[in-house]
């Protein structure tokens, strides 16, 4: 009943949590390490203690919100006490942000910095996203859905930085983000500029993107701050691991909260988007949701024929791809070292090829493998063989994307620029230098 009914929607609006939904985990951590390491690079500053005693003073804060209130957690039986519950926590988290900014921890951290930030933690490994997430925004613009994001997250260039390709531009973000100037945290336009911190923020901001987009609003979430969200949305599914805090909450105010392959009620719960892209409780006929998909290239290495950070659900698993030694060059530039490990692809190739006595055809399915890559201090020989400063689009068009390729020859010309007006390097261009290079 359900999956027809969906079917004969004909339009839909799929609106996405971030951290822990379209992560695996939270990257609030991150961020903040990322502009704790950025400020001491940039002007000396540890802020490191001041970070952690922001922790503390936020933790102390909850907790004596939590304690303080009533009814306790198994006094709130109705959806309406917990969203009174929740909407309290509004004060903790203001005074939390109140506080990262005047630690300034991003400051002088603009626009491509904060989105550089976001795509390195994916690469790096340091931010995974929950497999299926770019197959289902796939699935979604074939329909010509509308997908968006809303999150209490504090930089929504980090989002997008960390989202990569799978979210185009004109997608919208609604999230907060963060003054370069001073380092402070502000909120979205479409909250007229109130900080988004707590659910009851979350909900006004998902009726505000539902009204605009049109169609039945799917809501994903995972935490305490998506409870209004899956409530009030036409559907809602709750991004778990198991059994988690928000679905046992969500069952103490009387919601029942099946797995999504089992039975479709108004909320149900998932691992991945994988499993609800496959389950039809988006009405996605079945042979659309098992057909494989072309792996999703991130902007930083539009170059190859494959991703080396791919995103795509199948990949992330070790059995089924190969993995490889890597050197990184200080020029951004990387060498492909020895194989370390064959994936299943490879070996069941190998074994056809030797009975049929051929040589078995290269493997497509690799990743880097973490523990094997070198960081080399040192230009590759294609960048060494030519002056730095004599930076051109063409000679990196191979290793870097066209954002990357315009900053670096910017830097470049702002380095000639100087020398002929005999300007020595003053340490504003030292900390421009630093950050576009390690950050």
């Amino acid at each position: 009943m359900l999956r027809a009914r969906l079917r004969a929607l004909s339009k839909m609006h799929l609106i996405f949590d971030f951290d822990g939904t379209v992560t695996t985990k939270d990257t609030i951590g991150h961020l903040a390490s990322a502009g704790i390491a950025a400020q001491k690079l940039s002007r000396g500053a540890n802020l490191q203690p001041a970070w952690d005693s922001l922790v503390q003073a936020y933790l102390a804060d909850y907790d004596a919100y939590r304690a303080g209130y009533a009814p306790a957690a198994p006094g709130r039986t109705s959806i309406e006490q917990e969203k009174r519950f929740l909407g309290g926590l509004r004060d903790v988290e203001l005074a939390s942000l109140r506080r990262v900014g005047e630690v300034a921890i991003f400051k002088d951290l603009a626009v491509a910095a904060m989105r550089r930030i976001g795509a390195d933690a994916v690469q790096n490994g340091h931010v995974e996203l929950r497999p299926g997430f770019g197959r289902l925004v796939r699935a979604a613009r074939e329909q010509g859905w509308p997908v968006s994001v809303v999150s209490v997250n504090w930089s929504v260039d980090f989002i997008r930085g960390a989202a990569g390709d799978i979210l185009r531009e004109d997608d919208a973000v609604v999230a907060n983000g963060t003054r370069d100037e001073d380092g402070s945290i502000y909120g979205p336009a479409a909250l007229g500029g109130d900080l988004l911190v707590c659910a009851p923020d979350k909900a006004r901001a998902m009726r505000q993107l539902g009204s605009r987009g049109g169609g039945a609003v799917v809501y994903f979430g995972d935490s305490a701050t998506d409870l209004e969200c899956l409530v009030e949305a036409d559907r809602g599914v709750v991004l778990a691991d198991g059994e988690s805090s928000l679905l046992k909450t969500l069952r103490r105010v009387g919601f029942e909260v099946p797995h999504v392959v089992s039975e479709k009620k108004q909320i149900v719960w998932a691992r991945s988007f994988d499993e609800v892209l496959e389950s039809g409780f988006l009405g996605f006929p079945a042979q659309q949701a098992s057909q494989p998909q072309p792996l999703e290239h991130h902007r930083l290495f539009p170059h190859l024929s494959v991703d080396p950070y791919p995103t795509a659900t199948d990949t992330h698993h070790p059995s089924i791809m190969c993995y490889y030694k890597r050197l990184f060059y200080a020029c951004n530039h990387f060498a492909l070292g020895p194989r370390v490990a064959k994936c299943e692809a490879y070996i069941r190739e190998e074994a056809h090829a030797v009975l049929g006595g051929k040589e078995p055809d290269a493997c497509n399915h690799y990743q880097f493998h973490g523990m094997h890559s070198i960081k080399c201090g040192e230009d590759c020989d294609k960048c060494e063989a030519n002056p730095r400063r004599a930076l051109d689009l063409e000679r990196f068009d191979e290793g870097l994307s066209p954002e990357c390729l315009q900053e670096m020859a910017a830097r470049a010309q702002k380095q000639e620029d100087e020398e002929a007006n005999q300007v020595s390097d003053d340490r504003t261009a030292d900390i421009a230098d630093a950050m576009t290079k390690d950050i």
